[in-house]
């Protein structure tokens, strides 16, 4: 049998509401070139996020400003108004030899050194504000891997929870790890992976997307046997 392209088409189209087909059919070469004759063209240097360019007269006036203010907290009173962070970001620049006016003016006019609230979110606040679109499940190892859940990621109002991962295999061996939920997210962590333990470890972290390992001294027998059990590719390494 044939693969007839329009008819798939049509029959695909025919269980869609009307609001959704209308929308498609718009979508042709023509209405596609138009549109993108109306953007504009955008240079980024990394890829992952862009500003299109500043009016140039506003980069001059802002330059404008810099030369005649020359004082930090000054120029950040003039454009901001009250804020924590813009003499201490802006003066660090300015002190700079050499330093570039009209990079610096961009700089003030896209909110550059203005005060980032995103900063101030612990760890554990920023999970929690996930959406449940974007779980993660964050497995840490160690001897060092509690303290630094409890002190760099948990809050001073939550504790670890004890869990036991059980096994019809051999029940006699009791194997058991901390967690912690924060959001639509998990927090796993143990000491040390024992050999009797590293296959119930192993399922338990399949679903692990950040791998951390944090421990004190030179042996990397730990670390070492976490990249032997967590073996996925996908998963982020961070070793502190």
């Amino acid at each position: 049998v044939g693969f007839d392209a329009e008819s798939e088409r049509t029959d695909a189209m025919s269980h869609l509401s009307s609001q959704a087909t209308n929308a498609m059919k718009q979508v042709t070469p023509d209405a596609l070139t138009a549109k993108k004759a109306k953007l504009d063209d955008v240079t980024t240097d990394n890829q992952v996020s862009s500003t299109p360019m500043e009016n140039p007269k506003d980069v001059a006036a802002m330059e404008k400003l810099i030369e005649s203010k020359k004082n930090a907290a000054t120029i950040c009173k003039a454009i901001y108004g009250s804020d924590p962070d813009c003499t201490r970001l802006l003066g660090t620049d300015l002190k700079q030899v050499g330093a570039n006016r009209t990079e610096i003016a961009v700089g003030l006019l896209q909110g550059k050194y203005k005060h980032n609230p995103d900063v101030d979110k612990s760890v554990h606040r920023r999970l929690e504000d996930l959406p449940a679109s974007e779980p993660h499940h964050i497995c840490m190892t160690g001897g060092y891997a509690a303290h630094v859940a409890r002190h760099w990621i948990l809050p001073a109002d939550r504790s670890l929870q004890s869990l036991k991962m059980p096994s019809r295999l051999a029940p006699e061996k009791e194997c058991t790890v901390w967690e912690h939920a924060a959001g639509h997210s998990l927090l796993t962590v143990t000491s040390r992976i024992d050999d009797g333990c590293a296959a119930r470890f192993k399922v338990h972290s399949l679903s692990c997307d950040v791998l951390v390992h944090a421990d004190t001294g030179k042996d990397c027998d730990e670390l070492y046997k976490l990249r032997l059990i967590a073996d996925q590719t996908h998963a982020s390494l961070i070793v502190l």
